[in-house]
């Protein structure tokens, strides 16, 4: 899946999340203090990274809520239902030398550290229900197992670019229709049709952890034709999924409203050694902030 957005500035930079209490002190933002905090604290020096996340619904219709919300004074439980989120971070899962994090600690069941194949940046493969947020592959540490800690956490790898040009992010999601640890991932098939919804935050003006701009839930399909492909010594026929979904607006949670100008979607596929099928779905939004006073 392939994302595009404004951002003025790029943001790489991982510091605490403070907020400015009532009497006037920076204070660490906590789960308890989500409820009551509306803005965190940043200045020329001080922010945060930039982040995006796609969310796939994998709870009950029935639970689904017109936008996946936060439960206030959690540490990211969503207040109807369950999701699988893929979360690029561009500090610490962004192979960049602005990124002095990579790859964010991961290791073994043992406490040994582990890597993303090639070093390549990745996507935080993190699951979300009513009760708590979770990370889904790998362990922090021999004491500290994910839900799967066996389970590779690097399943989602990306390629992403900031361009100074036009001061736009973009970045591709890549991951197998298939995985394991099923009772969190999403599993993807041709001809299904998924809930999804999006998440940017913008560090450079403050946003992290719940301070971020949501869509609501959008119905995304997957397609799959044959067309002709042509190499140097052999044609042969690959697959292209293709997925249609459209979204006119994404709404703030924080100090930020977004619109969305353009979103389309086009996702080719080859089929790869060992019939693993990879998804990229195009998804170019264009967003146009503006700050409320």
């Amino acid at each position: 899946m392939l994302f595009r957005w404004n951002d003025s500035q790029p943001s790489y930079i991982a510091s605490n999340e403070l907020y400015r209490a009532a009497n006037g002190s920076l204070v660490p933002l906590t789960p308890a203090a989500t409820q009551n905090v509306t803005q965190l604290f940043y200045n020329s020096t001080y922010y945060y990274p930039d982040r995006v996340a796609m969310l796939w619904f994998v709870g009950g219709n029935s639970s689904r809520q017109q936008s996946p919300v936060m439960e206030l004074g959690s540490d990211g439980a969503i207040t109807g239902g369950a999701a699988n989120i893929w979360h690029w971070q561009s500090n610490p899962t962004d192979d960049s030398p602005s990124d002095a994090s990579f790859p964010g600690g991961y290791t073994d069941p043992a406490g040994g550290p582990i890597y993303p194949p090639d070093n390549l940046s990745f996507a935080e493969d993190d699951y979300t229900n009513m009760t708590g947020f979770y990370v889904i592959g790998g362990s922090f540490g021999q004491n500290a197992p994910n839900l799967m800690p066996y389970s590779s956490p690097y399943e989602i790898l990306v390629g992403n670019e900031y361009s100074q040009a036009n001061k736009t992010w973009t970045v591709e999601m890549e991951r197998s229709f298939t995985t394991d640890a099923t009772q969190y991932r999403v599993q993807l098939s041709p001809g299904s049709t998924y809930y999804v919804a999006f998440a940017v935050w913008q560090g450079i003006l403050g946003e992290s952890a719940d301070l971020k701009s949501v869509s609501q839930w959008y119905a995304l399909t997957i397609g799959r034709s044959s067309i002709a492909t042509t190499t140097s010594t052999s044609t042969s026929a690959a697959t292209t999924t293709t997925a249609t979904s459209t979204a006119s607006m994404l709404t703030s949670t924080s100090t930020v409203t977004q619109t969305v100008s353009e979103v389309v979607q086009e996702i080719p596929t080859d089929a790869y050694a060992g019939m693993v099928i990879l998804l990229i779905v195009g998804l170019i939004i264009g967003l146009v902030l503006k700050r409320r006073d």
